[in-house]
């Protein structure tokens, strides 16, 4: 996931912001206090994230176990699923699962006003940054290559 997260969008905007800002000292003491709240709103989000994909795979095991011991000549491959399956039952896995998601839901809102706020500081402060204009700037180049043409 290095760059398709959440997190690391996030903190990949705010640091190219933070390169072209010049933030005065009050803001400063801010946007550390901030950065460090980003990171660890990015760090439990990626726990839940994973403790959820972690009880899908339980709860996928504990229904192809049912499916699979269905089947002749499968039975072996179904018990070590059923034992699996067992262990961690479909209902606790749809809680666990329920409550992730809760938690990710929540966490991903939490990342949200946060970087949102992150980023009016430095746009205050006259930051501006190229990451969506580069798309634009080379449409039109194109068409003025065309236009010459």
């Amino acid at each position: 996931m290095n760059g398709l997260g959440k997190y690391t969008r996030a903190l990949h905007y705010i640091n190219a912001l933070e390169e072209s800002s010049k933030i005065n000292i009050e803001d400063f003491k801010k946007v550390q206090e901030l950065k460090e709240r980003l990171k660890h709103t990015g760090l439990k989000l990626r726990s839940f994230e994973t403790t959820r994909i972690i009880f899908f795979i339980i709860l996928y095991s504990s229904v192809v176990s049912a499916f699979a011991s269905a089947i002749p000549g499968l039975e072996i491959i179904a018990g070590k699923l059923v034992k699996f399956g067992s262990v961690i039952g479909s209902t606790i896995s749809l809680i666990i699962i329920a409550i992730s998601s809760k938690a990710i839901s929540t966490y991903s809102l939490d990342l949200n006003i946060i970087s949102s706020h992150l980023i009016s500081i430095y746009t205050k402060n006259g930051a501006r940054t190229q990451l969506r204009k580069k798309k634009k700037q080379k449409r039109q180049e194109g068409k003025k290559a065309v236009q010459s043409i």
